[in-house]
């Protein structure tokens, strides 16, 4: 990750196509990875909790790593 990334890691200032990840997976927002994995709040907040799924906090938000290819793992909604 360079400085740059960093500083904008710092900012919340992300855009759009960083919010893609390397190995096509995508930082979604709690209510879009809600829809994509068809799962209430309660349930998304208990899977980051149980460490299912990759998440990063800026500011008040939550974002979830979800892979781009598949995004209702049946083992994850477990």
């Amino acid at each position: 990750m360079t400085s740059e990334s960093k500083l904008k890691l710092a900012t919340n200032t992300l855009t759009e196509s960083e919010l893609v990840a390397e190995n096509d997976s995508v930082w979604l927002s709690s209510k879009k990875a809600k829809k994509e994995l068809k799962v209430s709040d309660c349930h998304l907040m208990h899977l980051r909790l149980a460490g299912k799924l990759q998440f990063r906090k800026e500011g008040n938000r939550f974002y979830y790593l979800i892979p781009a290819v598949n995004t209702t793992d049946e083992n994850l909604l477990r």
